[in-house]
């Protein structure tokens, strides 16, 4: 058994989940044609979920960097970890805030063009939810490097919330900073307990 499926083994301990692979999964190609031209790299580059099941790019993407993995599938669990605490149907609804008001154009029948307002809520508005829940993610991504390498990958970090990949979802980036580096220093005082219990997985790993 490697690394990454120690890692993994361990984590299932916490919380069960299973990893398959996005090139091999239909919903994530139908998710593609409609994310793909905000977020062209979905399929190779980005890791999704979907209730308890982790979807990487391929297994080539893992064994390729395995430590980057490890990296990777720490900050999914933190994800399942909130949704199970908030429940799978309220977890996405509020990630998908606002933007899924959208739904709203199916009133058609029943309201009219009114319905027709409803297009607005797919602009990139701010996401609020799907920051709190990302910052959670991103946050264990720097709980899990150096700390020296701390101010790069924050910088980095920063450009996930106000750029394209999550559709803009939080363009204030003072805000983004000073929650990340908030939950970061809560988690190594061990305030935040499920953070700090996947990063102890992670250390117990990489030691061996």
């Amino acid at each position: 058994m490697d690394r990454f499926e120690k890692f993994a083994e361990e984590l299932r301990q916490i919380v069960p989940f299973t990893i398959r692979y996005k090139d091999e999964s239909w919903i994530m190609q139908v998710i593609n044609v409609f994310v793909m031209p905000f977020c062209p790299e979905f399929l190779s580059r980005f890791t999704t979920v979907i209730g308890n099941t982790i979807y990487f790019p391929n297994p080539s993407f893992i064994r390729a960097n395995p430590e980057s993995a490890m990296r990777v599938l720490a900050h999914e669990v933190v994800h399942i970890l909130d949704m199970d605490r908030w429940t799978p149907g309220f977890f996405m609804g509020l990630y998908l805030f606002p933007q899924i008001f959208f739904l709203g154009v199916f009133l058609f029948p029943f309201i009219g063009l009114w319905s027709l307002l409803f297009l607005v809520f797919l602009l990139p508005l701010p996401a609020p939810f799907r920051s709190y829940f990302e910052i959670r993610g991103y946050a264990m991504d720097l709980l899990t490097i150096p700390p020296h390498r701390r101010k790069a990958a924050l910088d980095q970090t920063v450009k996930h919330f106000t750029g394209w990949n999550y559709y803009k979802m939080f363009p204030f980036e003072s805000i983004v900073r000073n929650q990340l580096n908030d939950l970061v220093n809560k988690t190594e005082s061990g305030e935040e307990k499920n953070l700090m219990k996947i990063l102890l997985v992670y250390e117990l790993v990489v030691e061996e």
